[in-house]
């Protein structure tokens, strides 16, 4: 991980406080970082009166001060300014939505029914507590779980629904066992009725995760699963 990757902290209502004059919704807010080390540059993707279309125009030296206030973002979206830097974005307690950019980008929606969009890269998805939308895109995503992130019923698991299973062990994609579950107690079956087609992830009585379009037959703990540290 880069020495400049910097951690935000989204809220379901919040505002640039050094930013004045808004009084509009604010459908998209883009974080991005700069080539300076020390600086963040931030973006509405629907320009409203006052706000400069250039990405650069709105920068601060050290870190973005967010402010809890009555206008509302939809959606987070990281962008880089420069090749190679990986990202990290914390969600929060509140259904969030996170999407990374073009490069390794860890995703942590935190408390919630969030929507985690990894984008193209390897990427590491974690959606936390409740019942999370996981889209990995293009490149090698893992996907982590820890106790007490699924639930006990289906429908409080995760839905991962791009997760790639064929080819070989340096393509195939991964599901992240972290703390509070060990690979020899977790069950793999296939899904049933409505979920037919799928496949679910479980540990004893909680579900994890159920992954879209993938068969039963398909998946393999050898080569999708991993024990993290």
């Amino acid at each position: 991980m880069s020495p400049t990757s910097w951690i935000l902290a989204l809220a379901s209502a919040i505002s640039v406080r050094s930013i004045s004059g808004f009084t509009r919704h604010l459908p998209i807010l883009w974080m991005m970082k700069m080539r300076s080390p020390n600086q963040i540059g931030v973006k509405n993707l629907t320009p409203v009166s006052g706000w400069d279309k250039n990405a650069y125009s709105r920068r601060h030296e050290g870190r973005l001060v967010v402010d809890n206030d009555t206008r509302q973002v939809e959606q987070l979206v990281v962008k880089s300014a420069e090749v190679d830097q990986d990202e990290i974005v914390y969600g929060t307690t509140r259904g969030d939505r996170l999407s990374g950019g073009s490069d390794r980008d860890q995703l942590l929606g935190g408390a919630g029914n969030d929507r985690l969009l990894g984008g193209s890269d390897d990427d590491i998805l974690v959606g936390g507590t409740g019942a999370d939308q996981l889209w990995g895109g293009s490149g090698r995503d893992r996907f982590d779980f820890s106790a007490g992130d699924g639930g006990s019923t289906l429908a409080e698991a995760d839905v991962i629904y791009d997760f790639l299973v064929g080819g070989s062990l340096q393509n195939a994609e991964i599901i992240g066992l972290g703390a509070g579950l060990k690979l020899e107690n977790l069950v793999i079956e296939a899904g049933l009725g409505e979920y037919a087609g799928d496949t679910i992830v479980r540990y004893g009585d909680e579900f994890l995760a159920r992954l879209v379009g993938v068969g039963f037959g398909e998946f393999a703990i050898a080569q999708n699963v991993v024990q993290l540290p």
